[in-house]
């Protein structure tokens, strides 16, 4: 629904933030932030892409989002829950937000992973 914004930093960590632009512009900085920084573990410049599924793939996954994450030696799933009621006056929303990583068993991870796409 375009409401979100997810970013991934250039800071050591690589943090992963996603951001509410639903109503825009009436926060800003960390006010905007609905979930905590999430680390991606792996060292700099690993993180190179960050991608959505479509809604209903991430719906089949019982989440509301799912974000994955590429890079040197990184793939990552972010799975991102919307809350399920409205919050009080000056209260943040709740949403829910996991990070899963593949498994490779049999198979050697890939050293590197440059894109995705869903279909």
């Amino acid at each position: 629904d375009s409401s979100h914004l997810a970013v991934v930093g250039g800071d050591d960590r690589h943090t992963l933030r996603v951001y509410d632009l639903d109503p825009p512009l009436t926060r800003s900085g960390d006010e905007a932030v609905i979930v905590a920084p999430c680390k991606a573990g792996v060292e700099p410049p690993a993180v190179t892409g960050i991608y959505a599924t479509p809604r209903d793939t991430a719906r089949r996954f019982g989440n509301d989002h799912l974000l994955v994450t590429v890079g040197k030696g990184h793939l990552a799933f972010w799975l991102v829950d919307l809350p399920r009621s409205k919050s009080r006056p000056g209260e943040k929303p709740k949403y829910e937000f996991a990070k899963r990583l593949p498994i490779y068993k049999p198979h050697k991870a890939p050293g590197a992973t440059h894109a995705v796409a869903f279909v």
